[in-house]
């Protein structure tokens, strides 16, 4: 005779969860499976909640083997959120604790050179860069004038 085991949902969230920007504007999340007493059944897959912290927020899943979430091309200087919860047969067990990420300010300029002026002392660059922070419906750019060569 076979023994009848049923799951149920896990009983506690996913642990050890960890976040890593790549980039100014690129984050993976992984995490670990619940804890042994807590699963209760075997781990069919991972669901998890992303988006802008008072914004849009997002759904999506992967299998019990890929416990790693990766997001790119976000805004720059925003808070992000993040949860997973574990899925099993017998339902889905309670979602992480928030965790909360800003992704960095825009690393990227570009050097202009100015042409020199015979009343130049040394030629100057304007270096230009898009300010994230600042939340316009259109973009907004800042100038910076950097000290003599």
């Amino acid at each position: 005779m076979l023994a009848d085991i049923t799951s149920s949902a896990p009983s506690k969230p996913p642990t050890n969860i960890k976040y890593q920007l790549v980039d100014d504007v690129t984050l993976t999340f992984t995490w670990d499976m619940p804890e042994c007493g807590s699963r209760r059944g075997e781990i069919t897959k991972y669901e998890y909640a992303f988006g802008l912290d008072g914004g849009h927020i997002s759904d999506g899943w992967t299998t019990p083997e890929n416990r790693v979430a990766y997001f790119d091309s976000l805004d720059y200087f925003k808070d992000y959120i993040f949860q997973v919860r574990a899925d099993t047969a017998g339902g889905s067990g309670p979602f992480s604790d928030l965790i909360k990420v800003r992704t960095r300010e825009s690393s990227k300029y570009t050097a202009v050179p100015l042409q020199n002026n015979p009343t130049d002392i040394a030629p100057l660059c304007i270096f230009h860069n898009t300010i994230p922070w600042v939340d316009f419906t259109k973009p907004y750019d800042a100038y910076y004038l950097v000290n003599p060569l």
